[in-house]
């Protein structure tokens, strides 16, 4: 259901897009200009789910980027 969704932290900056989804966290892949990273997110770090009028998901966290 939450697999694609494009992931935002709390100041609006874009982490990713979520591959993995699991009942404690996600896993959500960033494609790098040198190299890809994933991030392990908590679920309990989600603040809010969105759908744009595209029927795009994202998801926007309770943490900051350097968090």
């Amino acid at each position: 259901m939450y697999e694609d969704a494009i992931v935002y932290t709390s100041d609006g900056k874009k982490i990713g897009k979520v591959t993995k989804v699991d009942t404690n966290y996600f896993i959500v892949y960033k494609k790098g200009l040198i190299g890809d990273e994933e991030f392990r997110i908590p679920v309990a770090a989600v603040s809010t789910y969105n759908t744009s009028a595209a029927d795009t998901l994202s998801i926007t966290l309770n943490l900051k980027e350097e968090e």
